[in-house]
């Protein structure tokens, strides 16, 4: 087997498992969460640019799991450990975002909008950070395109995540007005992307 053809199938593995992890605890939190979630408080041009972003990111990556040459115009020259090690940081993701998702529970909405029963969460990864899901996600998207050594799958997870991180201040408007001073002192013992030293 080609070492091409490894890093596919390995990573092609990985990413079912997480997207398993992260589909059963949205279709829990939707099921038990309440409420209907709906986007009308999304910011469309928020909203429209990550889904383009998304979109793009994850075309690309079923190329490269699927059939490569649709992407080879993108390929970069990276050393394999550099590869390897990307893979590594991929398969460390998986206890990662189980983490996460089993800490969230039946509060993780899709949009800006919060449940009607949301609690605060703060144990597990968010107890040091406020939204460890991009923390998280950035990694992922990061490894995955150093895997596949691909520099249009860089340019777009860049652009998913640079819209996501103008989204944050407006998540966390919602906080404060749903929690007030709660979450205003949740804040200030924590990092918004990286925990907080000292």
């Amino acid at each position: 087997m080609s070492t091409e053809l490894t890093f596919r199938l390995i990573a092609f593995l990985i990413l079912i498992i997480t997207f398993g992890i992260s589909g059963y605890y949205r279709r829990k939190a939707n099921i038990g969460g309440g409420d209907r979630i709906d986007y009308s408080e999304e910011d469309q041009r928020y909203f429209r640019l990550r889904s383009i972003g998304a979109l793009l990111f994850y075309g690309s990556m079923l190329a490269f799991l699927i059939y490569p040459p649709l992407i080879a115009w993108a390929q970069v020259d990276l050393p394999l450990w550099l590869r390897w090690t990307a893979l590594g940081i991929l398969a460390s993701m998986v206890p990662a975002f189980y983490w996460l998702f089993s800490s969230l529970g039946k509060n993780i909405t899709p949009t800006v909008k919060i449940r009607a029963e949301h609690q605060l969460v703060i144990h597990g990864p968010y107890k040091y950070i406020r939204h460890p899901l991009y923390t998280f996600g950035f990694i992922n998207f990061i490894a995955f395109t150093l895997l596949a050594a691909n520099w249009f799958m860089l340019l777009t997870a860049l652009l998913t995540f640079s819209v996501l991180l103008q989204r944050t201040p407006q998540e966390e408007a919602k906080l404060l007005e749903r929690f007030g001073d709660q979450y205003r002192l949740y804040m200030q013992r924590t990092g918004r992307y990286l925990p907080r030293i000292g």
